[in-house]
């Protein structure tokens, strides 16, 4: 937000600020934090702001506070760190894995979403089910989550390397 800082860290907006805001907000919201693994979002978040203010503190749990300004006008930037993911509950053969809920969301979103696992290193996928030509002939609803799965196109060995259960997957 181009502006200066005054004495105290407070801060002094000017024309170009908002569109800075706007940039900051979403820098912050596109930062990758799956619930349970927020601490690069975090730091992230700490990072951007500390472009604003030195008056930044983190709480035992990870929450990233940031005070600019003082006075009567003010600002509340309230967010969740986290976001809603998936994570890794077990890998199967040729390059499949198995996933769970790491936060809320509504399975019907979830077929041929692009996803990308934080393991070792990050792992492509697609989030697939049994194909229709395979399931049962009564088996035209949607899929439960156990029934799904990502393919990631890996050999089993390779996906072994770099993936193992617990970690976090991001939904593009």
């Amino acid at each position: 937000m181009r502006g200066s800082r005054s004495r105290g860290g407070s801060f002094l907006y000017t024309e170009g600020s908002r569109e800075e805001l706007k940039k900051l907000v979403f820098s912050l919201c596109s930062a990758e934090g799956v619930a349970g693994c927020e601490e690069n979002a975090a730091a992230l978040a700490e990072a951007l702001l500390r472009r604003y203010t030195d008056r930044i503190s983190r709480s035992p749990l990870g929450s990233v506070t940031a005070m600019l300004g003082e006075g009567e006008r003010c600002l509340l930037l309230d967010a969740h760190l986290d976001q809603i993911g998936l994570v890794v509950t077990n890998l199967l053969e040729r390059g499949f894995l198995r996933f769970s809920r790491c936060g809320g969301i509504d399975r019907r979103v979830l077929i041929g979403k692009p996803v990308v696992i934080l393991g070792r290193r990050r792992v492509r996928g697609i989030i697939s089910s049994i194909p229709p030509h395979l399931a049962k002939a009564a088996d035209d609803k949607l899929p439960e989550m156990e029934e799904m799965m990502i393919d990631t196109g890996l050999a089993e060995d390779e996906l072994k390397e770099l993936v193992v259960p617990g970690d976090r997957i991001l939904i593009e």
